[in-house]
């Protein structure tokens, strides 16, 4: 036998060993083993240079198969089985590509200090995250959501539907259409089968909003994980010497970025599924283009099971995998020209189907609207974005067009496609939400969709300017003593600190003039939002109620103290599966405090759907007094009211939220 026979043996034993036990603890002790599985299919395939390479590969495979098993609106079953076997599949698989004997000898990648530090970074920042929701209960949990961002209710609501339903086809109490059924959700049915595939147990709605906190942190860690990973490995391509500093260095910034940065504004605000996209697109794009190897062994099936995850994701992110699709295809050209052939075209049939469906799918949420008309209808919203560097966004362009200029310098002109095409394809998307938001009278500047593509493409422009930064300091490092050395990284990591602001508690008695790190700012805001827990305690309370009573079966759950909008959704999506006519009853609810106007207008809309029957809750006896004398007025077989008994601190006046 051959040293290459046994040096290939020796790799495919030890993969299936391992694969072996992540299998047998993920059935037996499924909550470990979940973890260990993960990482095994993180760790195993025979792909990438660095260990961070195979765990970011492995992710955007992981989540184009589970595009592909489990698409938008179908009745695909997701149980506790599935969700074992899914991933249990994905380890077949990583061990399975040992077997094909050019793949039978890669080496296990050597542990880097960069691989450790952006480990440290994923977990460090996850129980930041997380930090404020340990040991809440329910309540407090919600009131943190509540109070941290809108969107957490529009993605806790997939989650929750695909969980309770077992299927990304979700069934209403009403028969209707369901709300949100249209939007891409792949995120949330990740979390489903990874929750089914953890715990056994069936939860229900409510309980369901810990590991809602605890998936979207790991998601959103992950994401930011694969960004800084880019910054160290593009910092280590670009430099001549001192690659591991320059590496090092990369991960520090965009690390801080990360943590201090406005980022954590994203994760509050629940846009955790937008941060995936993007990284997703940025590391395909990246991995697609940085070298010929890469295009032709990676390229080939990053690049399309990417496309499949990023229309799952947020769709328009789709367009910056244009151009990486170029390269790989010129280069498969050079390498096999049938086989680029048959590549593309299989690619353009599966890209045709998706663009059709995925379109009519969202078309169809505004009925009768044109393509136009809804640009128009998407662009006039002007709220619910967080706050970031817009300057250093709009600027993202012309940042961008320095690099390459200076990669063409390098004769590495082709690199720059990996962030060149996001960066491009975000301008061209920003022009047009522009365009949608003049045509509805809004400043561009002011509208939701493009600040969220702005921002966007600020989070792609980091780990580009990261690195070339990196590189600088390297060869500046390089040039010092040993102790002038440690002064000037000392320097640094303070200078890195301050540009973020103050780093800790934020002091209660403050100046004027202090600001604090956006990412502190988040975590601060998180924690007074768990802490103000009135307004989840009256949601919570008559969550319960109505499911207790049974009223959830029939009607539409409308809270009428302590109330408004965005406390309606989340009541209606804890006690079942929103509609879209439920969602515009809630839509269409006069400003709170509710009053006679709110009677008013049920009755109307009643006359309107047919199909509506309202459930008022209440509990302050004014309110009490109030439906008990006016809401007999309405048709008693599609209109009650049931009192909800709630602890007496959400009866202060200060949980009347607008």
């Amino acid at each position: 036998m051959t040293g290459n026979s046994l040096s290939g043996n020796r790799l495919l034993f030890m993969p299936a060993i391992i694969g072996l036990i992540a299998i047998g603890l993920l059935w037996l002790l499924p909550a470990v083993g979940l973890f260990v599985a993960l990482a095994a299919f993180a760790f195993l395939p025979p792909w990438g240079r660095t260990y961070t390479e195979r765990a970011v590969i492995s992710i955007i495979v992981m989540l184009g198969v589970i595009a592909i098993v489990f698409p938008r609106n179908t009745g695909v079953p997701i149980d506790s089985a599935t969700a074992r076997i899914t991933f249990t599949g994905f380890i077949v698989l990583a061990v399975g590509l040992r077997l094909i004997p050019r793949l039978r000898t890669v080496e296990f990648p050597r542990v880097r200090v960069a691989d450790a530090l952006i480990l440290l970074l994923f977990v460090g920042s996850a129980f930041w995250l997380v930090r404020a929701y340990m040991g809440a209960d329910p309540s407090e949990i919600l009131s943190g959501l509540f109070f941290s961002g809108w969107d957490n209710h529009g993605h806790f609501t997939p989650f929750a539907n695909t969980y309770i339903d077992q299927q990304t086809a979700w069934t209403t109490l009403d028969g209707s259409t369901a709300w949100n059924q249209w939007y891409p959700a792949l995120h949330s049915t990740l979390w489903t089968l990874a929750e089914m595939a953890a715990d056994g147990d069936q939860l229900t709605r409510i309980q369901l909003l810990a590991p809602y906190v605890q998936w979207t942190a790991l998601s959103f860690t992950a994401a930011m994980a694969a960004i800084v990973w880019i910054a160290s490995d593009l910092a280590e391509r670009i430099t001549g010497r001192n690659k591991n500093t320059a590496a090092i260095i990369a991960i520090l910034i965009t690390g801080a970025f990360t943590v201090l940065g406005s980022p954590a504004f994203l994760f509050n605000s629940g846009f955790t599924n937008f941060v995936m996209g993007v990284a997703l697109v940025l590391v395909a794009s990246y991995l697609s283009t940085r070298s010929v190897r890469s295009s032709v062994t990676l390229g080939w099936f990053i690049l399309p099971l990417a496309i499949i995850a990023s229309v799952g994701l947020w769709t328009p992110l789709v367009l910056g995998l244009v151009p990486a699709g170029v390269v790989v295809l010129w280069r498969l050209w050079k390498y096999n020209k049938a086989y680029s052939i048959v590549w593309l075209l299989v690619n353009l049939a599966a890209g045709v189907i998706l663009i059709l469906t995925q379109s009519q799918a969202i078309l169809g949420a505004e009925q009768n609207s044109s393509a136009a008309e809804f640009n128009e209808s998407i662009g006039i919203v002007a709220v619910g974005m967080t706050q970031f560097d817009v300057g250093i966004a709009i600027a993202s362009p012309l940042l961008a067009a320095l690099f390459i200029a200076l990669l063409i310098q390098r004769r590495r002109g082709i690199l720059s496609v990996g962030f060149a095409g996001p960066i491009g394809a975000g301008v061209i998307l920003a022009v047009i939400f522009a365009i949608g938001a003049t045509a509805g009278g809004t400043d561009p500047l002011t509208s939701y969709y493009v600040l969220k593509v702005l921002d966007g493409m600020l989070l792609t422009i980091i780990p580009v300017i990261a690195a070339f930064v990196a590189v600088g300091a390297a060869v500046v490092l390089a040039q010092l003593s040993g102790a002038v050395k440690i002064l000037a990284t000392a320097t640094g990591v303070v200078f890195l600190a301050v540009a973020f602001g103050y780093v800790g508690p934020v002091p209660e008695n403050r100046m004027s003039t202090f600001i604090a790190a956006p990412g502190v700012e988040a975590g601060v805001i998180r924690a007074n939002g768990v802490e103000n827990e009135l307004v989840g305690e009256g949601i919570i309370a008559t969550a319960n109620t109505a499911i207790d009573s049974g009223n959830n079966l029939k009607y539409t759950s409308l809270q009428w103290d302590g109330s408004g909008l965005l406390v309606n959704l989340w009541l209606g999506s804890l006690t079942g599966t929103l509609s879209v006519e439920q969602r515009d009853f809630y839509g269409g609810l006069p400003p709170f405090p509710y009053d006679l106007a709110t009677l008013e207008y049920t009755a109307f809309a009643q006359t309107i759907n047919t199909d509506l029957d309202v459930a008022a809750y209440w509990f302050r006896p004014n309110s009490g007094i109030l439906l008990e004398a006016e809401g007999r007025k309405l048709d008693p077989q599609r209109f009650t009211t049931v009192q909800v008994i709630i602890p007496p601190s959400a009866l202060c006046p200060e949980c009347a939220v607008n």
